[in-house]
């Protein structure tokens, strides 16, 4: 058995705390306590149903994730296709290390940042062609930083996860959507 570090030393920019409310108050009562009291023993593996979605942690070596996939049916969450598809958006945070879900969960400071670091590679181009380089830099930081718009790790990133939950939804004849995800590492620091 490996000496892991304890749950209070687990951070990143989310507190094992929060994870542990989080999965706290999405999980039926008599259930909840001892799946979280898990997580603050172990840090690892908890996964918690509730109707109309499914919270899963997957634990690659060292990487935990904990994701929020919802169901317009409660018949959908039960499938198996369904169970699949949640396992495969664990295994791409854990791959992948996205920071948001979607493009509108980007901090505009933090895409004005990026926008300005292209900008300024690129100072000695014509206008018009710095727009365009710029509008194609910001295109690749989504697809680096926004999780639905990064390649799909197991079809070689020949379709993109939002591709890839959107052909398993009508599949399963329902709207399928990634909530909210937190992904963490053991003894990775903080951030402030």
């Amino acid at each position: 058995m490996q000496n892991q570090q304890s749950p209070s030393k687990i951070r990143t920019g989310t507190e094992v705390g929060a994870l542990i409310r989080f999965a706290r108050s999405t999980a039926r009562p008599r259930v909840h306590e001892a799946q979280a009291d898990v997580l603050e023993q172990h840090g690892q593996r908890l996964g918690l149903s509730n109707d109309g979605q499914e919270v899963r942690v997957a634990a690659p070596p060292r990487d935990d994730v904990l994701v929020e996939v919802g169901a317009g049916k409660e018949a959908t969450v039960a499938s198996a296709d369904f169970k699949q598809l949640v396992k495969d958006i664990t295994l791409q945070i854990a791959a992948g290390h996205p920071f948001v879900v979607s493009r509108e969960g980007v901090p505009a400071d933090v895409l004005a940042k990026e926008k300005e670091i292209a900008a300024e590679q690129f100072k000695n181009k014509p206008p018009q062609a710095i727009a365009k380089i710029v509008e194609g830099k910001i295109e690749k930081f989504y697809q680096t930083y926004c999780l639905v718009d990064q390649g799909f790790v197991k079809k070689n990133s020949e379709i993109s996860v939002k591709e890839h939950v959107a052909t398993v939804a009508k599949q399963l004849g329902d709207e399928v959507t990634i909530r909210r995800f937190v992904r963490f590492q053991i003894g990775e620091a903080a951030t402030a």
